[in-house]
């Protein structure tokens, strides 16, 4: 019976912290596009420059490991394709 107890309640914390690693990359993701949106609105005449500041902090997001190689094609190619 304890085994029970303890393999259900590592599993209750297996789920949570997967749920908390998923938050916090959807966070980061969502605090990219804002910082996106903020830069192309500031840097019409300057879009090379704020390109190249997203796909840094893209990369930086990559490398840290909170978007998969995956995740980091897709969002460079929507910044490429503006």
């Amino acid at each position: 019976m304890m085994i029970w107890i303890l393999v259900v309640t590592l599993l209750v914390v297996l789920i949570a912290s997967i749920a908390k690693g998923n938050t916090k990359k959807n966070l980061e993701i969502e605090k990219l596009k804002a910082e996106s949106e903020k830069s192309r609105s500031s840097n019409d005449g300057n879009n090379v420059n704020s390109i190249a500041e997203e796909l840094t902090r893209l990369k930086d997001l990559k490398d840290k490991g909170i978007l998969t190689d995956a995740e980091f094609d897709e969002q460079k190619a929507k910044i490429l394709n503006r």
